[in-house]
């Protein structure tokens, strides 16, 4: 049996809210059969083994595995606490236009780690493929392993796939920016090359009127980041991005896979939150 994993940390499981009572030292839970599975079957984690669980909307437990039932594991909750920097604004939100094979995957694992609150997986004028029935269920299976291997105590919503017109027709909670291309002629039309960092466009010391970063009167509920696919924005997606008040921004000297730009457009927004978080 370990109770560990690799880095010595107790294991997370993962355990979702029921009903609206808050749960309080003292509890019971029951395990759903997936986390039992993993816990008394892999782990063979014996009774009195002690364990994390979170209930993927930022509350952490320290339990004990007191017995076991109809295959399901049931747990005696001793501490609980709320992660308050895991659900306060701004949240992130990653829209990513969908690529082939594993490497949207790859994006789906990664993004939970580096602490993204919503996922979009965006359909594009230029996408090379449409994802199969099953997918969805397939990247929320990916978002839950991530969670608990990442030891966050927030699950990250999965929007259902999305085209771009729509997503920039909704309110907007706050600002939305782009990645922008080294050189990309379609993009100029929209504002004239070099694009700025996000952190020239939003980081310490900007401008109230910008109402994107710590310089800012208010924290906006959201931090978003729209990255196209490895064909590029077509011209009418262009033009709704700028319609949309979406801001360019360049990710590096260099042209990025989608995966890529995906990963350092989060990572640009989560400093940016860590900025605002820090006060």
């Amino acid at each position: 049996m370990n109770e560990h994993d690799d880095s010595g940390r107790v294991r997370l499981f993962f355990c979702p809210p029921t009903g609206d009572a808050d749960r309080v030292v003292g509890d019971r839970v029951w395990l759903d059969s997936q986390e039992s599975r993993h816990l008394l079957q892999v782990l063979r984690t014996p009774t009195g083994g002690r364990l994390r669980l979170t209930d993927g909307c930022g509350v952490l437990m320290a339990g004990r595995l007191v017995g076991s039932a109809d295959g399901r594991a049931e747990i005696v909750l001793e501490a609980i606490a709320v992660d308050d920097d895991a659900i306060a604004a701004p949240r992130l939100v990653l829209a990513c236009a969908v690529v082939k094979g594993r490497r949207f995957e790859w994006v789906v694992e990664k993004v939970v780690e580096l602490g993204v609150h919503r996922l979009v997986p965006l359909l594009t004028d230029r996408a090379v493929i449409r994802p199969r029935r099953g997918k969805q269920q397939r990247w929320a299976t990916l978002m839950r392993a991530a969670l608990k291997q990442s030891g966050r105590s927030f699950l990250p919503s999965l929007a259902e796939l999305t085209d771009l017109g729509t997503l920039l027709a909704t309110d907007a909670t706050g600002p939305r920016f782009w990645g922008a291309a080294p050189a990309d002629p379609a993009a100029a039309t929209v504002r004239p090359h070099p694009w700025p960092s996000l952190a020239e466009r939003c980081g310490p010391g900007q401008p109230a009127a910008d109402h994107s970063g710590p310089g800012a009167t208010d924290c906006p509920a959201t931090l978003t980041f729209l990255i196209g696919p490895e064909g590029g924005w077509s011209d009418a997606e262009y033009a709704a991005l700028h319609s949309a008040g979406a801001e360019p921004v360049a990710l590096g000297r260099h042209v990025l896979r989608t995966e890529t730009a995906a990963i350092v457009g989060l990572l640009a927004l989560q400093t940016l939150r860590e900025a605002w978080l820090a006060g």
